[in-house]
């Protein structure tokens, strides 16, 4: 299997993209809320984005 490399962009959003799976998960287990990952995926690149601009 070859490895896949990734947008910058990407590799850079990645704490911010746990952050926002944990917070995903957190809504599900405790508000029964179901959570799209593709809005979960734009939250944390808006987010890394925002932070890397200031």
């Amino acid at each position: 299997m070859e490895r896949a490399d990734l947008p910058s962009n990407t590799t850079t959003a990645l704490p911010w993209l746990l952050w926002e799976i944990w917070k995903a998960r957190n809504s599900t287990l405790y508000a029964g809320k179901a959570n799209d990952p593709n809005f979960v995926l734009v939250t944390a690149l808006e987010a890394s984005d925002e932070w890397l601009k200031h």
